[in-house]
């Protein structure tokens, strides 16, 4: 939904908020945790009868909601969720705050309101909180790519491990104060993961000593 597009009368729109890595971004690679915090940044999110996924992300959000809502998923009319990411670039240029994470998160939370089945019990009719996660069925969790549910986690309310996150809040000291810069230029999630994967096989030791180092400073804070 850019904003040249009106939004449905009847049909909920829920946003979820983008996310930086804080610490141990890599090493959820390896079964280790990560420190993230969630930005204003919002993908902003409502079904619209009629429409086709807009991106591979939305098209299997969608699909893992239905298999997870179940027999009442059959209730919706044909469509899909459209998803406003605009907040999340600079021009025509993303900026890194984790639009395509906030996008599942947004598209899961579309589709549970729209068929009127509330996550977790919870209604998500207005931006989220602390207060009020949306947290993203395990049907959504298992479609997602092995760098992706942490990313998810912080749009909704979790810490990552293989298959469904875990959540651990972390109280944030008064005297923090959170400078977030950006280079100027995109960078692609899927092909930076790979580079790691890439020198963990041509250079074990050194991937090994560097991860571990990750890991115990991503674990301590």
């Amino acid at each position: 939904m850019s904003k040249s597009r009106t939004t449905l009368v009847g049909t909920p729109v829920v946003a979820a908020p983008g996310k930086i890595f804080l610490v141990g971004e890599y090493a959820v690679l390896e079964g280790g945790v990560a420190v993230l915090a969630a930005v204003s940044r919002y993908a902003v999110a409502q079904y619209i009868r009629g429409a086709r996924p807009q991106s591979p992300v939305v098209d299997e959000a969608v699909k893992g909601s239905c298999a997870a809502i179940g027999e009442a998923s059959t209730a919706l009319p044909s469509g899909s969720v459209m998803v406003d990411t605009d907040s999340f670039c600079q021009g025509k240029a993303k900026i890194g705050l984790g639009s395509s994470a906030a996008t599942a998160v947004a598209t899961v939370a579309a589709m549970f309101e729209t068929a009127g089945v509330s996550i977790e019990g919870r209604q998500q009719r207005s931006l989220p909180s602390p207060r009020r996660p949306i947290k993203p069925p395990r049907e959504v969790w298992a479609r997602a790519p092995t760098w992706r549910p942490l990313s998810m986690a912080a749009s909704s309310s979790s810490r990552a491990r293989r298959g469904s996150p875990v959540i651990e809040p972390i109280a944030v000291p008064a005297s923090l104060h959170l400078v977030v810069f950006w280079t100027g230029e995109s960078a692609d999630t899927r092909t930076l993961v790979e580079s790691v994967r890439s020198y963990s096989r041509s250079a074990p030791s050194s991937y090994r000593m560097l991860m571990g180092a990750l890991r115990t400073t991503a674990s301590a804070s």
